[in-house]
């Protein structure tokens, strides 16, 4: 589900009224985003929001919102690692496999035509992106997952690239299963993060 920024600001100010009475503001806020049946409004339940996270989203969000989307996972995952740490998130969302990838990660010519479309929606897939520093992600680009494996583990502090590297299975070998098993597993860290109240129903 995509949200554009004018979308969000009517969302706010079909909302505000519920601001007006002093106290329970957030349950009031709450059931009044339930109550919408809006394709904007509307708050996604657990099904919704899985069927929107398992598309692409590099091709359907813009980059702000991914960017939000995996900070507030990795703000997550730091603040469960370690409670007493200020998060101090990295800005950049990096493809682990490139986008250019035909040139650089290359699959073999004659699984070309099979696996080319589902390698190029895998790569702008939620599994396939973490956040990197400026320098950083200029620098790993279209590396090898051997480099980029290894500029992580020496580059990057965030609980997003170390729960990445923390799994042997990625670490061996970065592919069109792993962005997917990765997916799930942020699916359920987001969940965590943004979880669905419930319905509006006899409320």
């Amino acid at each position: 589900m995509k949200v554009e920024k004018p979308s969000i600001n009517h969302i706010f100010c079909d909302n505000a009224q519920y601001a007006i009475p002093v106290g329970g503001l957030a349950e009031r806020v709450r059931k009044g985003l339930l109550a919408s049946s809006s394709a904007v409004g509307l708050w996604p339940d657990d099904d919704k929001f899985e069927e929107s996270w398992n598309m692409p989203a590099y091709n359907r969000l813009s980059s702000w919102m991914i960017r939000i989307v995996l900070q507030g996972i990795d703000r997550e995952l730091a603040r469960s690692q370690m409670p007493e740490t200020v998060w101090l998130g990295a800005n950049h969302v990096e493809h682990l496999m490139p986008q250019a990838w035909e040139p650089h990660w290359p699959l073999p010519p004659a699984a070309m035509e099979a696996a080319g479309v589902a390698r190029h929606a895998a790569v702008h897939a939620f599994g396939n992106l973490t956040l990197v520093n400026a320098k950083l992600n200029a620098t790993l680009s279209n590396a090898p997952w051997s480099q980029k494996r290894t500029l992580l583990a020496e580059h990057t502090s965030s609980a997003l690239n170390r729960a990445l590297l923390a799994r042997p299975e990625w670490v061996e070998v970065w592919d069109e299963a792993a962005i997917s098993t990765r997916g799930q597993w942020l699916l359920g860290v987001a969940r965590q993060v943004w979880p669905y109240p419930g319905t509006a129903a006899g409320e």
